[in-house]
């Protein structure tokens, strides 16, 4: 999965038809929601001299 999909995007490729359910299941098996686990999961970024962000190495 790609830095910045949408929820609905990330549970169509993984084969779910419903993003509610998706979501549901999400929580019950991580036990937070997707936005809280992308700040957690999400490589720290830094920007270059011309504002553009880079992840970090």
């Amino acid at each position: 999965m790609r830095a910045g999909m949408r929820v609905s995007d990330i549970a169509m490729i993984s084969g779910f038809s419903d993003v509610s359910y998706f979501n549901r299941c999400f929580r019950l098996r991580f036990g937070r929601t997707q936005t809280s686990a992308r700040w957690t999961w999400a490589p720290p970024r830094r920007v270059n001299r011309r504002g553009h962000a880079r992840l970090s190495p």
